[in-house]
């Protein structure tokens, strides 16, 4: 944990105030339960919100939701209409649609330690769940509401030993049993898929080491198999059973596998040409499946359940899927794709344009409201750099920016000042 509350520390006192200069991308999209207009995506440059379909889209900053911007933080939409964000400064919540944001005080430390990622029950949105870290920093532990983000309490016991949880997923069709992909063994440098059939009660350690096989069928060699990280993709939405696993590799592509069994044995589904593979999405009914990559070589495949038989779709850089009953969703590439956020109603074969990045606007919120005051300054600089209505540089942001660096700085600095006598009994790394 270490590295993961250092980084940001620096980061933040190099902070020039502007956009964070990482590439402009979206990563991650959900839809509201309640309100089908209402969609927020993820970006390396805050969150976009719409709440009138895609129609129109609006800038939150990442000072206003309190994460640094140099994470991708998981989101979430509750049945009330409620933001959280899980960020290595704690869970986060927006009751207002984005306008107001504020950390978790009940418990204290659920808004001041990282939180790690979080799902919203499929059944009952007013039900979330969330995986973050101990009180003592000793385990990961689950977290859950049953009142829209209002009180959380511990569910059930914490995760086994020398487990670092990567991501949480919920079983539609079966909603005791939950799913985390993690990083285990003394080190963390093993994997497994930990499962709990009683509402994490109880878990279970299924080691993730499949035989990873070449073109041919003859096993590969150490040295090209190793594992850096498994992010769960999905729960299939009839069979709590089947989960797909998506594997990210040291110095080799990405791969997709998949368990029938849960997670006793895995079958390798898909393998990126040459790329990192950041989409995912499996069709509402469980029939369909697809796949995206980015540089150096992206694309989209899809392909049936029932064979795994990829076929190639397109060459769009895809840095996120969400497959919803109205479409196939893709944050794309604005200059190489023409499109941030795209839409498919034919299974991926045709994507329309939901959002072109120089439409973005500001979110209208009163005037005392946390995004107004911490984004306002802000907005002017982050608009030129992504082309939004003028080819001439602002001024720098003044001292309302400066208020927010220092804020978010001491805030920061306090995290890591009462980590340090955990850090020196325990090492983490997460993403």
């Amino acid at each position: 944990m270490l590295n993961r509350l250092l980084v940001p520390l620096l980061l933040l006192a190099a902070w020039p105030c502007h956009a964070n200069g990482r590439y402009p991308s979206a990563s991650q999209l959900v839809r509201d339960p309640s309100d089908r207009t209402h969609l927020v995506a993820q970006t390396t440059y805050g969150f976009l919100q719409t709440v009138d379909g895609g129609a129109t889209w609006h800038w939150i900053c990442e000072v206003s939701i309190g994460y640094d911007g140099q994470e991708d933080p998981f989101i979430g939409i509750l049945g009330n209409g409620s933001i959280l964000a899980a960020t290595t400064q704690g869970l986060a919540i927006s009751p207002d649609r984005g306008c107001g944001w504020h950390k978790m005080t009940v418990p204290a430390y659920l808004g001041e330690w990282p939180a790690i990622d979080l799902i919203v029950d499929p059944q009952d949105p007013t039900h979330a769940i969330v995986l973050d870290v101990t009180q003592d920093q000793q385990h990961d532990q689950l977290m859950a509401t049953h009142d829209n983000g209002q009180t959380w309490t511990q569910l059930g016991q914490p995760l086994p030993d020398n487990a670092e949880g990567l991501t949480l997923e919920i079983a539609p069709s079966r909603l005791s049993r939950l799913y985390v992909s993690a990083r285990v063994g003394p080190n963390q440098d093993q994997h497994a898929l930990l499962r709990s059939d009683d509402g994490g009660l109880t878990w279970v350690t299924l080691p993730f080491n499949p035989t990873m096989l070449d073109a041919n069928g003859v096993p590969l060699p150490a040295d090209q198999t190793q594992v850096l990280d498994t992010f769960i993709g999905a729960v299939d939405p009839t069979q709590p059973d089947t989960v797909w696993l998506r594997v990210r590799r040291s110095f080799n592509p990405d791969q997709l596998w998949r368990t029938q069994d849960g997670g006793q044995t895995w079958q390798q589904a898909f393998q990126s040409p040459n790329g990192k593979l950041f989409g995912f999405a499996l069709s509402p009914d469980g029939k369909q499946v697809a796949v995206g990559a980015t540089n150096p070589q992206p694309g989209m495949w899809r392909a049936n359940t029932s064979d795994l038989q990829f076929k190639q779709l397109n060459q769009l850089s895809t840095y996120c899927l969400k497959w919803l009953d109205d479409g196939l969703y893709v944050c794309a590439d604005e200059v190489l794709d023409g499109m941030t956020i795209g839409l498919s109603t034919d299974n991926g074969d045709h994507f329309a344009v939901v959002h072109h990045r120089q439409d973005l606007q500001q979110l209208a919120c009163p005037d005392t409201s946390r995004t107004t005051v911490l984004c306002g300054q802000l907005w002017p600089l982050v608009a030129y750099q992504l082309g939004i209505g003028t080819d001439t540089p602002p001024p720098a942001p003044k001292s309302g920016c400066m208020a927010a660096r220092v804020g978010s700085l001491a805030g920061t600095l306090g995290i890591l000042l009462a980590a340090i006598g955990m850090l020196l009994r325990r090492r983490r790394m997460r993403r």
